[in-house]
């Protein structure tokens, strides 16, 4: 009986994740700004101010405040980061 119950509850417990967006760590060089981040890991085509509040939301910044040298930012992958911005293409669509 224990067997077969756990057979049931084992393949929800180690279903992996796939909503989870996956991240990078990126660390500032002096003069830096978020906007230079975000301009190299924008999809071509992709608009550079939404990777810039994808980054300011995922590190809790101000998008226009000052980034310190040596700032390690939490940067979505180009994966999540193209998938997030394809959303919001389709959200701003009439």
């Amino acid at each position: 009986m224990a067997l077969c119950v756990l057979s049931v509850v084992m393949p929800a417990v180690l279903k992996p994740q796939q909503d989870l967006p996956t991240t990078a760590a990126v660390v500032v060089q002096p003069g830096e700004t978020l906007w230079d981040h975000a301009e190299r890991m924008t999809p071509p085509g992709g608009d550079v101010r939404a990777t810039v509040d994808e980054l300011a939301r995922l590190n809790a910044i101000d998008r226009k405040g000052t980034l310190l040298a040596g700032t390690r930012l939490v940067a979505p992958s180009s994966s999540s980061l193209t998938a997030r911005l394809s959303e919001d293409d389709d959200a701003a669509t009439p």
